[in-house]
Parts: C-alpha cells; structure tokens; sequence
C-alpha cells in the first residue's frame, strides 16, 4: 500500500521533476523564522525565484464533482467557498483517468506569485488501485493546491508515503504563505 502511494506522489504533476525531500522539519514545532522561511523556499517559492505563490484572495472558489470531498477540502485551515460548476479563476475537483496515480495536481500562477488556477482530478479506478480513501486523496491534493508544490518528511498529509491525514505541522508554513501577500520575495530572508 505505501508502495502504491509512493508512486502516486511521485507521478504527479509538480512532483516529479526536480522534487525534493524537506527532511524531518515541522513547521507546526518549529519557532525559528530561518527556517520556515527555508521550508517556503524548498515547498513554494523556488517557482518563482524565491517569491512567494498563493491564492490572492479568500475565500478560494471550489468546485468539487463528489460531495463526499468536502471533508477532505476542509480539513484544511484556509477559507474556502463551494461553487455550482468549475470556476475560471479557483480549484476544480473532478475525476479523471489518472493513468496509475490515484490523484493529480495542476496549477497555474502568474508572474506576480497569484495562484490562477489548480485542477485536481481524482482516479476513476481508485478503488480497484487500492489507494487510500478518495477524501485522503483530495486533502493531500488540496495540499498542492494551496501552495505545498512539493512533499514534507515531517508526518503531515504532504509527506510521500505516509497515511497521515495531520494538517498541524504545516500550520507556519500556510501561516507565513498567507499572511504575506502573493510575490512576495524571500530571498533576503533564507
């Protein structure tokens, strides 16, 4: 099963490339600005040379095809508002032939760090590849979503092959993306 998550993770949109390991660090324990402001830079704002990329207003339309994911939408802490059909600028939830990955994970920014668009789709054979619950899927998806772009080492639902549903260690990292305003540049801070 933790094999099977692990090539979803990887596989990814965002993932894949490039991607890499955070190490142990929990931004939910850790006091020091240094190194959260290192974890953004790891997570999020390599994107875009060190400059922050976030959703620039809140709450963040979704669209969600499964009613049963709103659970998993709103385990996160961050403003969200349940829309009728897929939003142009906001995050769609659908499913979709994921092609060996359980879920996937494509956003848009543009070049002042505004998150513009993110589609999540979630395997129609979900079940029959023995992924963990679709709810578990899309929160760990929301997670790419909301600005996470690459996976933790720290027990949270980002990590690669945890079952971990735990949203806590990342509390400073989305407390730090979003109390800045997006394009932010964190270069003189690392």
């Amino acid at each position: 099963m933790k094999q099977l998550l692990l090539l979803v993770v990887v596989a990814m949109f965002g993932c894949s490339a490039g991607s890499t390991n955070s190490g142990g660090w929990s931004a939910y324990e850790d006091t020091n600005l240094d190194t959260v402001y290192k974890y953004l830079y790891r997570t999020n704002a390599y994107q875009l040379d060190g400059h922050t990329i976030r959703w620039p207003d809140k709450p963040i339309k979704i669209y969600v095809e499964n009613n049963e994911w709103k659970e998993g939408v709103t385990r996160w802490p961050v403003s969200f508002k349940f829309v009728d059909s897929s939003p142009p600028v906001g995050v769609t939830v659908q499913y979709g032939n994921t092609i060996g990955v359980c879920g996937s994970a494509e956003w848009n920014f543009n070049d002042t760090g505004e998150l513009q668009s993110c589609k999540i789709m979630i395997s129609t054979m979900h079940d029959v590849m023995h992924c963990y619950s679709e709810q578990f899927t899309v929160t760990h998806e929301i997670g790419h979503c909301l600005g996470h772009f690459e996976h933790s080492d720290n027990g949270s639902i980002m990590d690669r092959s945890s079952a971990s549903v735990r949203i806590e260690p990342l509390q400073r990292f989305l407390d730090v993306l979003y109390g800045s305003p997006p394009g932010t540049d964190i270069n003189g801070l690392l």
